[in-house]
């Protein structure tokens, strides 16, 4: 029987959580805590197997107590919640630093009726107390965290000291194989053709695979939202055109889409598409509110190409948790010639959205990280 602490600063929350848990057909000792402090001494005179826990409770908030523990090497496995973007890289990074398992969205509100959250706190559960091996989710993540950390902020790349050359660690960026196209050209077939792609966590990572694996042939436009707060996704940007055939920037609010670009999302702003009075595609970045805790979110990304003039759209489904991406795909399928490519499970850092889509029928093609270049350029050739 697995003891299970939940801490929450509502009466209502933690009834909730525990009737959701009780509904499970595993057996559960459960016990609450309103803040962290209580949370805190329950933690070190009960031996408990997780610890369900709101980032954003009173007092000595979730992080804090997540901190507290790890300088006190209290072992005890946590899945922080949190009612503002979750879903993002950098604060994946931030929850594994402190020792956090995972991280989910909860609802702003209670509702009986609100089956996901149900389910995703049942499952994140079971993984939880199941999943003492190597290889979990918590080692990829814990795995991709380091990743993109070194890709953003650069601790593979260290100068000599007295010296003008480099050493250079197994994870730099690559060098650039061919020199960019600084202006592709429409081919025939290619003319009304928009790369859309979306990725969450384990994204950076995967993009560092992707975009450099794409020749500088490509004649079309790719945007693309990677969850990230504000102030990182520059530096993705940054690096990941150094080490690309392709050009990749930050989306800037009112340009014009040129083929041949990469364009992501800037952290913490919604991308939205549009055209102008001659028919060229912009770029509208929006400081809207999150859109299913989530900004920037892929569905809105999806929606806004709806009432463009691209004969298709390529959608690429990468890494990442939840399910964001898969409403938009499916609604834009009923207005434009869609064709679905997903990152197959076996390369996935955390297998979530790409199952979304994968699981609702909207995959065309499966493909591990290392042929999604390759899947896209086949079409974009088609």
């Amino acid at each position: 029987m697995a003891k299970i602490l939940i801490v929450d600063h509502s009466a209502l929350m933690r009834r909730w959580m525990c009737d959701i848990l009780n509904a499970d057909n595993d057996f559960h000792e459960l016990d609450t805590s309103p803040d962290g402090e209580d949370a805190y001494n329950k933690i070190l005179s009960k031996k408990y197997d997780l610890v369900i826990m709101d980032l954003a409770i009173p007092g000595m908030d979730g992080v804090e107590l997540l901190a507290r523990l790890k300088a006190e090497k209290v072992r005890v496995k946590v899945i922080g919640m949190s009612r503002t973007i979750i879903e993002d890289e950098m604060l994946a990074i931030s929850a594994m630093q402190n020792g956090a398992y995972t991280c989910i969205a909860m609802p702003t509100k209670i509702s009986k009726s609100d089956v996901f959250f149900e389910k995703n706190l049942r499952e994140k559960v079971r993984l939880a107390l199941g999943s003492h091996s190597k290889g979990t989710p918590s080692d990829k993540v814990a795995e991709s965290v380091r990743k993109t950390q070194e890709i953003l902020m650069g601790i593979t790349r260290k100068e000599n000291s007295g010296s003008n050359s480099r050493t250079v660690s197994s994870q730099q960026v690559p060098k650039q194989s061919a020199p960019k196209q600084s202006t592709p050209t429409y081919s025939r077939g290619n003319k009304g053709k928009l790369i859309a792609l979306a990725c969450s966590t384990g994204g950076p990572q995967a993009l560092h695979n992707l975009i450099p694996m794409i020749p500088g042939r490509m004649n079309v436009p790719l945007v693309l939202v990677q969850h990230m707060p504000e102030g990182f996704t520059a530096a993705l940007a940054e690096r990941l055109d150094r080490s690309s055939q392709v050009s990749v920037k930050e989306a800037e609010d009112g340009e014009v889409l040129k083929p041949g670009y990469v364009y992501i999302a800037p952290g913490g702003r919604h991308l939205e598409l549009s055209e102008n009075r001659s028919g060229e595609v912009i770029v509208n970045i929006l400081n809207t509110p999150p859109v299913n805790s989530l900004r920037p979110c892929a569905d809105v990304m999806y929606d806004s190409i709806q009432k463009l003039h691209y004969d298709e759209i390529i959608c690429v489904v990468l890494t990442g948790m939840g399910a964001d991406g898969s409403r938009g795909i499916r609604d834009l399928k009923q207005f434009k010639k869609t064709y679905v490519i997903s990152e197959s499970q076996e390369t996935c850092v955390v297998y979530g959205m790409p199952k979304a889509v994968e699981q609702s029928g909207l995959s065309d093609e499966v493909e591990p990280i290392n042929k999604i270049a390759d899947a896209i350029m086949r079409r974009l050739e088609e």
